[in-house]
Parts: C-alpha cells; structure tokens; sequence
C-alpha cells in the first residue's frame, strides 16, 4: 500500500463538537470574557453555534459611543437583531465637535429607543474642541437632547456620571427611582458643571427624588446638588456608604453643612474630603488655615473605615504656595478635624498634596517645589502627634498615607524628562519629605502598623492592598 494514499478520516467541526457538552463552550467564553474580553468577538466568530450567545451579553455590556461611525456600526447590527442592545448595561456618551451634526444626534435618538435595561450612564461633556469653553448642555443638538432624556425617563439608571457639562437640568435626574451611584464632577479650569435647579422662589416639585444614593462624588460643579438634597427627606442620603466631595472656593459652607447632616450615619465607610486650587485661585490654603484654628471637627461617624484629605495645586505658582504651607494641610487640618469624636471604625487614613502634570516637567516642579523643606512648627506637629496616638480617638488606626507628589499620571506625550529621571527625582522627594515625617512623628511612626511615607515599596504596597477594601470602584 502507498503510504501516500491512505487518508485518515478526521471529524468535522460539527461532528466533533457535538461530543462536547455546551457547558464547556460556555465556560470557555465566560473565562475568556474575565481575561481576555477583547478576544470575545473573534472567538463568537470562530463558532456561531457554540460561542456567540453566551459572548453577546459580555460584548454588548458596556457600550462607549464617542464618534459618528460608531453610532452607524451599532445601529447596523441593531437592525439585523433587534434585541440586541438589551445586554446593554453600561453606557458612555462622549460630546465632540460633532454633536452638532443632525445626522450623528439622530442616530443616537434611534440608539436610545433600543435599549431596555440600561443601569449605568456617564456623560462626558469635555474635548479639546472646546479650547477651555464650556459645554452648555442646553444648547446642544435637540436630537443628543432627546436621547438623553430618553433614556433617563425610560431606563432604570443606577449610576449616573456627569462631567464636564454646563446647565444639565436636574429635572431630568429628579425622577430616577433606581439612583444609588450619582457623580457630578469636572472642575478642572473652570466650574464646568452646573446643574439647573428650581428658581428661588418657586415651588419644589411635586414629590421628592426617590433616589437611595449609596455613593456619591462631586466637586465645585456639583456642589449645588448638596444643600438640595438636604431639602428633601433623610431617606434619601442616609444610606450613603461613599462621599467623594471636592471643595474649591463656592463650595465649603455647603460641603461642611452636608457632613454634619450625616453625623451619626451608621452607613458611611469611606470619606474623601480635597480641596483643590485651580489657576488664579488661591484661597483654599486660607480656607484649610481657618479650619486649622477653628473648632470645626468632622462630625461623628462610627462606621467610617476609611479617610482620605487631598490638596491639589494644579499650577507651579500654586504648588510653591502649598509647598510652604504643607503644614497647615497635613497636620493642623487633620489634627483639628479628628478631635472630640472618637473613630471606633477608623483603619485607614491617606493625606496627600498632590501637583498636577498641568505645571509643566517634573525636574521644573522639583527645581521650584519639590526641595521645600516641611515647616517643623513643633505645636502643629506635635498635637497631630497625640491625636494619631490617641486609642481613645483612633483605636483601630493601622494603616496612614502622608505625601505630598508629582501626580504624572496624567502628564502629556510632549514631557521631555526622560522615565528614569522623573522616578529619581520623586524618589529624592520621598526620601526628604518621608525622613522629615519620621522626625516630626516619632510617637504615631511606630504606633501605626503601615506607615506609607514614601521610603519603602513594600510599605505602599501593603497600604494599597487594605485600602483597596475601603475604596469605592470606579464608575464605568
């Protein structure tokens, strides 16, 4: 026999299939989609009848629509299957430049009659288009309008992210019965944000938001949003496990009024409390001196895990300014907003200056900031000193972050300071500032089981593993 004849019958892709049972299919996408979720269209592909039901849900989860073709791709699926869109979940819209066009808003209206159960909506107002000015939500396309509306009165949203935009009219929020994740954020430069309430003077609605907000986030834009719902019943912020509020120069009466209100909660877990500098504005350091000398004090709040102070300079000028009046923030502040009340819960405490990418290279910021020397007025050290070692205030405190960085995260592609020449510069900044802490915290450094002060990997390690169980998860 002619070895080169014989041919070995080999099964076909429907008859080898058929031995195995569906479930292994649908654990195979179900892995690929924790792994690997970029993966999932070309493997639905590669088995119709095996892969691809089990891969819609995972695709069209969480859809981000920021171009016209997008829009025209989605829809073109959409028209093939019309319940397609039903997996959708998660929803990002983008504004552009051209989100004036007719033809791009009223695909978007058609998108948004499609969907069925939509839990999670961010609307990103900013883009480079708008070279500083802002979005003003009301004189957008009517169609993008409509959308919207569309979906906020038909979907029931759970998350609600709004930033960069201008005049969003809270009207379209108030009704919203599944609220429990609400997001009003995007000062950066200017208040970008600002939600169109009632007229003084006229009436309130006919009934009150029905929200149940578990986690809220807001800065100088959103700030309106705080005294409003003070307005309305307790129901509606009690429950409240996550408070992110950034305070800038409008906001600081109604953001200390807000945390008052919820003194007692039993619910709230993690607070985080920044003031922020944004160019040409300068009075957050008198803001956070005044509160130094004052009696103001965090209310009580026995379930907090969790707390985070922030100061951000976003400009070189504002950053020399903070860099000599880093005491004030990372020990006058705190020392005199943790006394009177106990902190039976408290397990993590973070107190960052953090510097913005906006004031240019790290090696400018570190010739013109970053050497500063922390002021050692012995009285303001020394009294956070006894509070970080009180039991009676902090009994369960293990974990403290205290440092003041470069944030480079976000710095542009046109940095011309090499990789390795940044870290070596803001490991020297560690290494100063974390040495003058251990000096001007004798008592609290060895008390505190993890001490991140920048002088060791394995202390910032550990202090991100168990913060991590405290912080809220990013909206989508």
């Amino acid at each position: 026999m002619n070895p080169t004849s014989t041919r070995v019958a080999m099964p076909s892709d429907t008859s080898y299939s058929q031995d195995i049972p569906q479930e292994i299919f649908d654990y195979i996408t179900d892995y690929v989609a924790q792994t690997c979720p970029s993966s999932l269209s070309n493997l639905s592909l590669s088995s119709r009848q095996h892969f691809l039901h089990r891969a819609r849900p995972y695709i069209f989860h969480a859809i981000q629509i920021s171009n016209p073709r997008k829009i025209a791709q989605l829809l073109e699926i959409g028209d093939n299957d019309p319940l397609l869109f039903t997996h959708t979940r998660s929803l990002h819209l983008s504004i552009r430049l051209y989100c004036d066009s007719d033809i791009f808003c009223r695909a978007l209206h058609r998108f948004a009659t499609r969907l069925r159960s939509l839990r999670d909506l961010h609307v990103e107002g900013f883009h480079s288009g708008l070279q500083g000015r802002r979005a003003i939500y009301t004189e957008l396309n009517p169609f993008f309008l409509e959308a919207v509306k569309i979906i906020l009165l038909t979907q029931p949203i759970v998350q609600l992210s709004l930033h960069h935009l201008f005049d969003f009219p809270v009207g379209l929020i108030i009704p919203l019965q599944n609220l429990h994740r609400l997001e009003v954020t995007g000062w950066s430069g200017a208040p970008y944000n600002r939600l169109l309430f009632p007229m003084a003077g006229a009436p309130r609605p006919a009934t009150d938001p029905p929200w149940r907000v578990r986690t809220l986030k807001c800065d100088e834009g959103g700030t309106e949003l705080l005294p409003f719902i003070l307005t309305g019943p307790r129901a509606i912020y009690n429950g409240l496990v996550s408070l992110d509020i950034t305070i800038m120069r409008l906001n600081q009466q109604a953001a200390w009024s807000f945390l008052h209100a919820l003194s007692g909660s039993t619910a709230l877990e993690y607070l985080s409390l920044g003031y922020a500098q944004d160019r040409g504005h300068g009075q957050v350091l008198t803001l956070l001196h005044q509160l130094s000398r004052s009696s103001t004090v965090l209310p009580f709040l026995p379930s907090l895990r969790s707390l985070r102070l922030t100061l951000e300079a976003e400009e070189l000028r504002l950053a020399y300014i903070a860099a000599e009046n880093l005491h004030i923030f990372m020990a006058g502040f705190p020392s005199t907003i943790l006394a009177q009340h106990s902190r039976p819960c408290l397990e993590v405490l973070e107190i960052i200056h953090i510097v913005t990418s906006r004031i240019g290279e790290m090696t400018e910021y570190w010739n013109n900031v970053g050497w500063i020397s922390l002021i050692p007025v012995t009285q303001i050290w020394s009294r956070l000193d006894d509070v970080l070692t009180d039991e009676t205030l902090l009994p369960r405190l293990q974990a403290l972050r205290m440092t003041a960085r470069y944030d480079g995260k976000s710095h542009s592609d046109e940095s011309k300071t090499p990789k390795d020449d940044s870290e070596q510069i803001q490991r020297k900044m560690n290494e100063s500032r974390g040495g003058e802490l251990l000096s001007l915290l004798p008592r609290a450094s060895k008390r505190i089981s993890v001490l991140d002060i920048g002088l060791s990997a394995e202390a910032e390690a550990r202090f991100e593993e168990l913060s991590s169980q405290y912080c809220p998860t990013p909206l989508p």
